[in-house]
């Protein structure tokens, strides 16, 4: 166990760690403003079990690092992109979350685009993924990312998991995605690919196969036609950030060697100043 502002962080518990909680839009804002010591209790007006949530929530986004719980770097750089484009923001944190919150991972690899899903739903489908572990303990994280759904730009602007809702009851969740995403955070999205894949050549036809892990379809539902687009932009870009062929029967994708994920977010601080 491990004290943060009062509250006990476990280590290591798996799938259910955030509560029913997910990341809102106002704590992320005033995380962003405030930097790590707003998680101490005496700073803010959340519960024991809000802090652990949201804390879980911002390591698995990256923005806090595991083991010293301070800001990592990218959240650094993100701080001073926020107030000029908060999507942005939205669109890293939730790739983050593809790789690190066992659930997001799972709802972007299991649930297809275009779905309209009920929260029970949600429930029987991750209970068939992880069989050992009891409904109770996954009914949780489901909650969890619904409720970021509910109280972030991830449902209402990205529609990666739109509500249709009565009152205060979700009916359904509906996973649209949108084409309209940051060219950077497209970028952002294959070099993250690649640091985890380990290699820095892609074909685009594979960023829409089942078996990809992660990428800008896999995460944003980006469309091949506007990705194509996206991608021989980036190309002409002043940094040349990749390098494409997508011509006749060619769609290969080359990182350059030299950049990192980090990089893509230090470009787009610079223009969005």
């Amino acid at each position: 166990m491990r004290e943060k502002g009062g509250v006990a962080v476990r280590k290591g518990i798996g799938i259910d760690r955030y509560s029913t909680y997910g990341l809102r839009e106002e704590w992320l804002s005033l995380f962003l403003s405030f930097g790590e010591e707003w998680l101490d209790e005496d700073e803010n007006n959340l519960s024991h079990k809000q802090i652990s949530a949201v804390l879980h929530w911002l390591i698995d986004a990256e923005l806090i690092e595991p083991k010293t719980k301070r800001a990592t770097p990218l959240s650094k750089h993100l701080k001073k992109i926020y107030t000029k484009d908060n999507l942005f923001v939205w669109e890293i944190i939730w790739n983050n979350m593809n790789y690190n919150s066992q659930v997001i991972g799972w709802y972007n690899s299991q649930i297809d685009w275009g779905s309209i899903v009920t929260k029970n739903e949600l429930k029987e489908k991750i209970s068939l993924a992880y069989p050992n572990l009891s409904k109770g303990t996954l009914s949780n994280p489901i909650d969890a990312m619904v409720n970021m759904f509910d109280n972030s730009p991830l449902g209402s602007k990205l529609k990666f998991g739109l509500l249709d809702k009565k009152g205060r009851t979700v009916k359904s969740i509906k996973k649209i995605g949108t084409d309209d995403i940051h060219p950077l955070a497209v970028a952002y999205s294959l070099y993250k690919a690649a640091e985890h894949i380990g290699r820095r050549d892609f074909v685009v036809s594979e960023l829409y196969s089942k078996e990809f892990k992660g990428g800008p379809y896999k995460i944003f539902g980006i469309s091949r036609d506007k990705l194509e687009r996206v991608l021989r932009g980036l190309q002409e870009d002043k940094e040349q950030i990749l390098r494409v062929d997508l011509v006749a029967d060619l769609e290969n994708i080359y990182l350059r060697d030299d950049l990192l994920s980090l990089d893509i977010v230090k470009i787009a601080e610079v223009r969005l100043k």
